[in-house]
């Protein structure tokens, strides 16, 4: 009885930590990116909690949360390092980390 019982908390313990490895893995960030151009215009989609940034070339980037207190120079040529997570809920959002815009 008591190799039984041993046997199956070995095995549970053993699938525990291997789920939980799984789930610690889905929910890392990704690498830190970088995207650049001069600013056209800054929406803020409250409700939606995003931050939509159109460069003069025509890219769109969406930003998650609202970035209301950083300053967004428009007709400046800024660099943004930002990171997305990779959880299968969030659908890749990405985040702002550091913002660098040219005099």
């Amino acid at each position: 009885m008591k190799k039984t019982t041993a046997t199956v908390c070995a095995l549970f313990l053993s699938s525990f930590v291997a789920g939980s490895a799984i789930a610690v893995e889905k929910y890392q960030f990704l690498p830190v990116e970088e995207v650049s151009g001069i600013i056209k215009d800054v929406k803020f989609d409250n409700p939606d909690f995003h931050t939509t940034l159109e460069f003069s070339d025509g890219r769109v980037v969406i930003f998650n949360s609202v970035y209301v207190g950083r300053v967004f120079p428009k007709n400046k040529y800024c660099t943004f390092k930002y990171k997305r997570d990779n959880t299968e809920l969030s659908q890749g959002r990405a985040y702002i980390l550091d913002i660098k815009c040219r005099e």
